[in-house]
């Protein structure tokens, strides 16, 4: 009864905070879409880390940790060059270059900065198509592993589950816009740490602390504590490479580039840096541990050995008492809507922005009504191609992350880095 109850609660307040994000007035585009412009340093790096860190996290790098052991860990370097990347290189320069452009999404930005010609225009169009296609893609992911950790707890059927996870993200994005989705990314990232702090330590303490994890991992599988994964020779280079190329994708995210955009000092990237790579650290780490334990010390289990990415959900109720166990699994809802809510807001942008507004279509209702309309429709569009979706988590996201990061990430690069802010 705990669990339900934490999980309710967790449930009210962010539609509760969605609400009250609604009450807030919206008079100009920065306002609908990037929230005014007005992020300080915790809310940019703690919003801006939890939209790009997901159900990718909470189930898919938990069972990366489960099926490949120290190799995983890559993806703390990676993410460490992703987050330097973004807020010491591309920050501070996009912030102020979007600023003097009056852009609120990557398309505008491309279509202003190179000269508003036919070309420009076409090379926008281009980019909000690839955007919305990935980001749409993004967020079916997202309301899956929703649907697929709602059903487990709680023995109902995927596609209900599925329903309630996608119809709550949806309704505080559609109330609150970016602003609601910005304030309960805040929200969402303490619950993430907090699971991924107190989990691992209780599991990796159960199985008799980090030596004898390891000690016990080496007779499993000798390359389960190898970072190369036994690899030798040039194999060493496959076996790193590809969790390094993930950190390069990182520009290349239009949910992650928008909280760069709505930076109200941009003098602040370095401070909101300490703040996101001291989550991302944190985090990330405890995530591939704790599959390393549960590796060690719950395999037996049939639903984790069927499924690694049920790890967390099924070990926080084992070993957890109610309330932690309650927070640890509406921390996985939490992950996921941080990433589901910010790549909606995105997706929606970008299709009023860049596709809907240039044709200058006259209507009766505002912007903000518009935009909110468009992500109802995405939602809603979202949940039913989600329907019946059996892929793992791990694997839906990369496709998107890497859809993303090659079509506007060089863009992204390329634009913020060609001449500095004056």
């Amino acid at each position: 009864m705990t669990l339900q109850i934490s999980f309710f609660f967790y449930l009210l307040l962010v539609i509760g905070i969605g609400f009250y994000a609604s009450r807030r007035p919206l008079q100009t585009k920065a306002d609908i879409h990037l929230a005014g412009r007005d992020a300080g340093v915790w809310t940019a790096a703690l919003s801006s880390s939890a939209s790009t860190e997901s159900g990718f996290l909470l189930l898919g790098m938990v069972g990366m940790g489960y099926k490949y052991g120290a190799n995983a860990l890559w993806i703390v370097p990676a993410g460490i060059l992703g987050y330097l990347l973004n807020w010491l290189v591309v920050g501070p320069r996009l912030n102020v270059k979007c600023k003097n452009l009056d852009a609120v999404t990557v398309p505008e930005m491309i279509f202003a900065s190179t000269g508003s010609s036919r070309i420009s225009r076409l090379a926008s169009v281009l980019a909000a198509v690839w955007s919305i296609i990935f980001l749409v893609a993004y967020v079916s992911a997202q309301f899956y592993a929703a649907g697929k950790s709602i059903s487990v707890q709680f023995s109902l059927e995927y596609n209900w589950s599925l329903l309630i996870g996608a119809g709550v993200v949806t309704a505080y994005a559609v109330m609150g816009g970016f602003r609601a989705v910005s304030w309960t990314d805040n929200l969402q990232a303490g619950m993430m740490f907090l699971a991924l702090v107190v989990l691992p330590f209780v599991v990796v303490s159960g199985v008799g602390g980090i030596v004898a994890m390891i000690d016990s991992l080496d007779k499993i599988d000798k390359s389960l504590i190898d970072p190369f994964a036994g690899e030798t020779g040039w194999g060493i280079l496959m076996a790193v490479l590809p969790w390094l190329m993930l950190g390069l994708a990182y520009p290349g995210q239009p949910h992650a580039v928008a909280r760069l955009m709505s930076m109200e000092n941009p003098d602040n990237a370095r401070k909101s840096a300490i703040v996101a790579i001291t989550w991302f650290i944190t985090v990330y780490t405890g995530a591939v541990v704790l599959g390393m334990a549960a590796r060690v010390g719950y395999s037996e289990i049939q639903q984790i050995a069927a499924d690694p990415e049920q790890i967390l959900p099924v070990l926080a109720v084992k070993v957890l008492p109610g309330i932690l166990a309650g927070i640890s699994v509406a921390a996985i809802i939490a992950a996921i809507s941080s990433t589901a809510d910010s790549t909606l807001i995105s997706a929606a942008s970008s299709l009023y922005r860049d596709l809907v507004s240039p044709l200058k279509i006259r209507t009766k209702i505002s912007e903000a009504t518009f935009n909110r309309l468009i992500i109802l429709a995405i939602g809603l569009l979202a949940a039913f191609l989600t329907m019946g979706e059996k892929s793992p988590v791990f694997e839906v996201v990369l496709y998107a992350w890497s859809g993303l990061g090659a079509s506007i990430g060089p863009s992204v690069l390329y634009i913020s880095l060609i001449e500095r802010p004056k």
